[in-house]
């Protein structure tokens, strides 16, 4: 399959390690910044191509006429919805998927498909990461609850002390340090 991934970020990077692991897929990445592009051609097998994902003529250069998906994965949702509009009227991509972050159109799915823009499916990973945790703490146990309850996982960061503790019990930690925590959720 001729997969041609839109943006290099991190969720761009993520799906190009791993479609390109497939045999059967040839990836090609496009993204502005040619310092990462060279980063993954040296670790992947993928084409890569410098510009802007919703310029047709970059569009042209990655081949997209020969593309059998599109994934646009730009940290822009407009840039990916343009890029998959040119992607099916200028070359007939068959399977255009867009990273959609902003409420404003993830909450319409009027927009999209038929007769509209043509994304046939928007992801986005956030919602996605989301739900996962939803879903994870809905089917704790109240068992799991109760070991929780007086221990958490944490790092604790003390801005005259510079200290991290991990994996300890949260009776400890105030008895211990009597500077008010800032937490962060490793």
């Amino acid at each position: 399959m001729n997969i041609l991934i839109l943006g290099a970020g991190q969720v761009g990077t993520t799906a190009a390690y791993s479609l390109a692991r497939e045999e059967a897929n040839e990836v090609t990445i496009v993204d502005r910044d040619p310092e990462v592009l060279r980063e993954l051609q040296d670790r992947l097998d993928v084409r890569t191509v410098v510009g802007d994902a919703a310029d047709p003529a970059v569009l042209e250069r990655a081949n997209a006429k020969a593309a059998d998906m599109i994934i646009a994965l730009t940290n822009s949702d407009e840039s990916n919805m343009i890029a998959c509009q040119i992607a099916h009227t200028l070359f007939k991509v068959p399977t255009k998927i867009a990273r959609i972050r902003t409420n404003a159109f993830a909450d319409r799915p009027e927009l999209f498909g038929e007769g509209a823009i043509p994304v046939d499916v928007a992801v986005s990973p956030e919602a996605l990461v989301t739900e996962h945790i939803e879903q994870l703490i809905e089917s704790v146990t109240d068992d799991q609850w109760e070991l929780c309850r007086n221990r958490l996982i944490l790092g604790i960061h003390h801005e005259q002390q510079h200290q991290e503790l991990m994996y300890t019990d949260i009776k400890h930690i105030f008895a211990t340090n009597p500077l008010r925590p800032v937490y962060r959720l490793m």
